[in-house]
């Protein structure tokens, strides 16, 4: 005979259980037995790593999902803002797979400008964040009129230029 209980159990929680049975006003015991409810689900647990390869309008970012939570992930990436502590509503990126290490392209970003970044993934009881890091983009480039050009031969010219601005640090080398 088989019966489940639908009751209200507590997650992670050690039950025991004795089969009875009573017939004829004789109640007969059967041996106990032990289990444990599972866990109950999480959001993932994910961590952000280090900003990379930062240019004037891009970066590169990751993080890294340690658990999933008890179901699976729909969703990783990395997330971002100028104010703080960013979410999935702020600007993202979405990335393929459900757990362990990941690489993501920030783009579309402002040179000169402080950045915060956090690492995500979310399952179907919510999303989990990394730590919060930041960066800044490079500052503006330097801003160059191309001048004079003049073809010699088939195989040679010459030309000029001129450096209308030095962006947000010296020039250091021209051509």
């Amino acid at each position: 005979i088989r019966e489940e209980y639908t009751g209200n159990l507590k997650p992670n929680t050690k039950y025991y259980v004795v089969p009875w049975h009573l017939n004829g006003g004789v109640w007969t015991y059967g041996s106990a037995i032990s289990f444990t409810t599972l866990p109950a689900p999480t959001t993932p647990t994910v961590t952000t790593t280090s900003i990379s390869a930062i240019s004037g309008t891009t970066a590169t970012g990751g993080g890294n999902v340690t658990a999933t939570g008890g179901v699976s992930v729909t969703a990783r990436g990395i997330c971002w803002n100028t104010t703080g502590t960013p979410t999935t509503a702020n600007s993202k990126t979405i990335q393929t797979g459900t757990t362990g290490s990941f690489i993501s392209s920030l783009t579309g970003l402002t040179p000169n400008t402080l950045y915060y970044v956090r690492a995500y993934a979310t399952n179907s009881y919510g999303t989990g964040y990394g730590s919060q890091t930041f960066f800044s983009t490079i500052g503006d480039l330097p801003t160059v009129f191309t001048s004079g050009l003049t073809v010699a031969t088939i195989s040679t010219a010459s030309g000029g230029g001129t450096v209308l601005t030095s962006g947000d640090s010296a020039v250091t080398a021209r051509g």
